[in-house]
């Protein structure tokens, strides 16, 4: 495997925490963390491959933990995209479902196909699967077991249920939750009206003076395509503003729990 390529590998193990915000986890193939100052998980003579677990802090798939598998083909890349395969059987419209004969299921993100660049690099693969969990995208699903035409409070409900690890129209899900807990209600000193509820998919904060503060997802996928139109001004890349948006959903999830 190239320098270049190792070197790369090597600055994503030791700037994950920093650039993921706690939510992507690097592993060998049977679940040992990896040594961030080498760790290779499994090598060949022209391609490494990466393992890592992404388990996003909000949104739908919050404290759901997914592993995928990253290809980097050391004759292709950066100029083609890695290879990103997901090893876990979890209801996404984006995701394909894993069969009987095979441990590994196809993604479908646009910047890992049509829309690579080489300036991506790895550290934008990883991000764009994080992303993946906070925008799933329904008009375009890969999954068969998905249907585009339900509602989204459907859609919601068959999340919650599948990572859980339970059926959803005749296909078995694993259960990737490391956290299942009942939504909780506080009660914070003052007025009765003022509660902050906190659910699997939504925080809202409610202020003394009634004020909703909505935090939901669909409050997220605006604020990242108000990114979008600024990218031309600033010269930011889509990658940067992928990264942004992560941040700051991380980030406004933390706040809402203070």
């Amino acid at each position: 495997m190239a320098d270049s390529v190792m070197k790369e590998y090597h600055k994503l193990l030791r700037n994950a925490d920093k650039l993921y915000d706690g939510q992507v986890e690097f592993v060998l193939d049977h679940g040992e963390e990896v040594d961030k100052d080498g760790g290779v998980e499994e090598q060949k003579e022209n391609e490494l491959h990466i393992f890592f677990f992404v388990t996003p802090k909000d949104g739908l798939y919050k404290n759901a933990r997914i592993k995928f598998q990253m290809k980097v083909e050391e004759d292709s890349y950066p100029a083609s995209p890695p290879i990103v395969l997901c090893k876990n059987s979890v209801y996404h419209p984006n995701i394909n479902i894993l069969s009987d004969y095979e441990n590994e299921a196809d993604i479908c993100v646009n910047l890992l196909e049509d829309d690579w660049e080489p300036e991506v690099g790895l550290d934008g693969a990883v991000m764009a699967v994080l992303f993946l969990f906070y925008n799933p995208q329904l008009d375009d699903a890969l999954s068969p077991v998905c249907d585009c035409s339900v509602e989204y409070d459907e859609f919601e409900e068959n999340v919650r249920r599948s990572l859980r690890g339970e059926k959803i129209r005749g296909y078995c899900f694993e259960k990737l939750l490391i956290c299942d807990t009942e939504p909780e209600v506080k009660q914070i000193e003052g007025d009765a009206t003022t509660t902050t509820t906190v659910t699997a998919t939504t925080e809202s904060v409610v202020t003394e003076q009634g004020v909703a503060k909505d935090l939901r997802l669909e409050n997220f996928f605006f604020f990242f395509f108000f990114f979008v139109p600024l990218m031309d001004i600033y010269g930011c890349s889509p990658i940067s503003a992928m990264k942004s948006v992560v941040r700051f959903r991380s980030s406004a999830s933390h706040r809402a729990l203070c």
